[in-house]
């Protein structure tokens, strides 16, 4: 992990974290990692953080963008909305967040629980092995997905795999810009936020 008040590179399957990121020149993104070998326990792990580091206000006018192990929500796979509804707490505007679990890449509109923070889902999973494709028929109704990566990864034993990758967020001043990349080096998504009075929007690149 690379950490400066200009930018910020995470490899999201080594940690669980929660970041916040702050609209002020003088004040570095803010950072607290928690060891992955929390797996079930950092529901509580991640509440503790912020509740104790962050100490976040509902007029708090920084965005806030979250990184976890365990999807809060997924169209495939199972979900894990505790922490989201303890956040809630502090969190009345909806963030941007981050988690793997699932070995896939997949970019979620706004979605949220009854009673849990409503968030931006990003699963950049698809650093681990093997990386699932869509199936055609998903698990739920619920969380809309605005892209994943359905490519087929070549390779020698005829596995229905995907192409592994990665997440690059670059920080600076109100503005966040994230690309993922694949195996190869290629961007196959970008997107730019920008924070205003603590209402985290998407721009135009």
């Amino acid at each position: 992990m690379l950490l400066s008040n200009r930018s910020l590179i995470v490899m999201c399957d080594l940690i669980s974290s929660t970041a916040r990121w702050t609209r002020g020149l003088n004040k570095p993104p803010r950072i607290a990692g928690l060891p992955r070998s929390q797996k079930y326990s950092a529901y509580g792990a991640i509440y503790g953080t912020v509740a104790n580091a962050f100490r976040p206000r509902d007029d708090d006018p920084r965005g806030i963008i979250l990184l976890s192990h365990h999807q809060y929500y997924s169209r495939y796979d199972n979900w894990y909305p505790q922490q989201a509804k303890r956040l809630a707490e502090f969190f009345s505007r909806p963030v941007l967040w981050f988690w793997g679990h699932e070995h896939r890449m997949a970019i979620y509109k706004e979605f949220g629980v009854r009673g849990g923070v409503r968030a931006f889902g990003r699963c950049i999973g698809h650093g681990g092995m093997p990386v699932d494709l869509p199936p055609s028929r998903p698990k739920h109704a619920q969380g809309v997905v605005e892209f994943t990566d359905r490519r087929r990864y070549p390779n020698d034993e005829n596995l229905t795999i995907g192409f592994n990758g990665f997440a690059k967020m670059s920080l600076h001043e109100n503005r966040a810009t994230i690309q993922y990349v694949d195996v190869h080096g290629a961007t196959i998504f970008s997107e730019s936020w920008v924070c205003e009075d603590g209402w985290l929007q998407r721009v135009a690149e």
